[in-house]
């Protein structure tokens, strides 16, 4: 079986907004806020509550990416995201 892993670099954003935003995967959409300067530390003094509002919104990740050429041959592929979760 062929592997071709997307962890790394991604683009992200609040979906009610245009701005994209470097984001990591694995990882979670507080720490891109986080890391973008987006959020202040929530462990700070009374930071939690501004933390606490990203689940207000919704956010969408995509990456761009080429297909390793020895997959073209593949009866089928399958996109597995591990670890994908959902805050609702």
């Amino acid at each position: 079986m062929l592997e071709q892993s997307l962890n790394g670099t991604w683009k992200m954003k609040k979906t009610v907004e245009d701005e994209w935003l470097d984001g990591c995967v694995p990882g979670s959409v507080l720490h891109d806020l986080l890391k973008q300067g987006k959020i202040a530390d929530p462990f700070y003094r009374d930071n939690q509550g501004q933390a606490m509002e990203i689940a207000v919104y919704d956010y969408e990740y995509k990456k761009e990416f080429e297909l390793a050429p020895e997959m073209f041959s593949c009866d089928r592929l399958v996109l597995s995201c591990e670890g994908l979760d959902t805050l609702t």
